[in-house]
C-alpha cells in the first residue's frame, strides 16, 4: 500500500514549502500574511519636506554633500563657517516644522 506524502493531513492547495537551507523543507498553510504597506505616504512627504528644507537652508552649497556623508575637511576653509550657519539654520528650522532633532 502506498504511504501518503509527508503533510497529507493538509489539502494540497493550502501547501507550501518554504526552503530555509537546502537539507530542511517547512511547511505553512498558505496564503502567506499579506505585505504591510504604508499607503499614506507619511514617510516619504517627511522626506520631501526636510529635502526642500535642506535645499532652502544650503546657502553654501556645501551642506547637503556634508550631510551625505562628506568629510568635514573635504570643505575649503573659507566656507566652513558658512556650513556650520547654514547647519544651525537647518536645524532650527526642522525644530520649527516639528521634526526632532539630535
Amino acid at each position: 500500500m502506498p504511504r501518503s506524502p509527508r503533510g497529507h493531513y493538509l489539502k494540497a492547495l493550502e501547501i507550501m514549502s518554504i526552503v530555509r537551507c537546502p537539507s530542511i523543507i517547512k511547511y505553512r498553510k498558505a496564503p502567506a500574511s499579506p505585505i504591510k504597506v504604508d499607503f499614506s505616504n507619511k514617510l516619504l512627504e517627511y522626506a520631501i519636506d526636510i529635502l526642500l528644507t535642506a535645499e532652502r537652508c544650503d546657502m553654501s552649497k556645501w551642506m547637503i554633500p556634508y550631510l551625505e556623508g562628506a568629510r568635514w575637511e573635504s570643505i575649503p576653509g573659507p566656507l566652513q563657517g558658512k556650513v556650520s550657519a547654514n547647519l544651525r539654520t537647518f536645524r532650527q528650522e526642522l525644530r520649527e516644522g516639528g521634526y526632532s532633532v539630535e
